[in-house]
């Protein structure tokens, strides 16, 4: 569905997805780049590190539609994502109004 575009799809739940691999990830966060309808991500517990999560801040950049970002519970997401992300969200993106980063390892900006 989320590689197809599929308009009804605009909510995604991968919560506690702890075994897919790093190149599982990317193909995910890849197909975000262009998907037009999908307004809420939630990947919290899913041992997300920072390499997992440059195709999502990769994708931020083209992506007009995700207001909501889950990325909680994932102590391997440090301040490098979270630089990305902030820079990603300050240049080129308006759209996400919101980011959970409890439980990782992103320090306050």
């Amino acid at each position: 569905q989320l590689r197809s575009n599929d308009p009804s799809l605009t909510v995604i739940n991968l919560d506690g997805f702890a075994s897919a691999k790093t190149g599982e990830w990317m193909r995910i966060f890849e197909t975000l780049e262009y998907n037009s309808h999908l307004a809420s991500l939630s990947v919290a517990n899913c041992r997300l590190e920072d390499d997992d999560a440059v195709a999502l801040v990769l994708s931020l950049v083209e992506n007009e539609t995700l207001k909501t970002i889950n990325l909680g519970q994932n102590p391997g997401l440090t301040d490098g994502t979270g630089r990305a992300l902030v820079k990603v969200l300050k240049q080129t993106n308006a759209v996400v109004k919101e980011i959970d980063l409890d439980g990782t390892s992103i320090s306050e900006p």
